[in-house]
């Protein structure tokens, strides 16, 4: 069950992985791709909310310590989700995910594209 890293791969294109000089990776490489460019999302606004020092913390935190071989055992991804705060940083782009009907907006300054998901309790697209 990888419905959210296909998910999100599905949006991404090889040309927003280009910048980093790496072909489009599988599920478990953008993960590891992910980790190794974890940093803190001081760009991004939640909901035209800035996201505090302490939040920016836990999702580095977060991203750090994921285990990349869980993957495959499904991903419960939250309405204030650490891989989309980094997501938008490292591609500059602005994220909406509707999570059972109500919308939660990534945004990155003058970000190039919008990337659009929808969740539910048991999947990601």
């Amino acid at each position: 069950m990888t419905c959210f890293w296909d998910g999100i791969l599905n949006k991404l294109t090889p040309q927003d992985f280009s910048s980093y000089h790496i072909k489009k990776p599988n599920n478990k490489n953008f993960v590891s791709f992910l980790q190794k460019h974890n940093m803190k999302t001081n760009m991004i606004k939640w909901n035209d909310t800035i996201v505090s020092k302490q939040q920016m913390n836990e999702h580095f935190t977060h991203i750090k310590d994921f285990q990349v071989n869980s993957i495959y055992d499904g991903y419960f991804c939250s309405t204030f989700e650490p891989f989309l705060f980094l997501i938008c940083q490292l591609f500059k782009v602005n994220i909406d995910h509707c999570y059972c009907g109500i919308v939660m907006k990534y945004r990155y300054p003058n970000g190039i594209r919008v990337l659009k998901f929808k969740s539910n309790k048991n999947h990601f697209t």
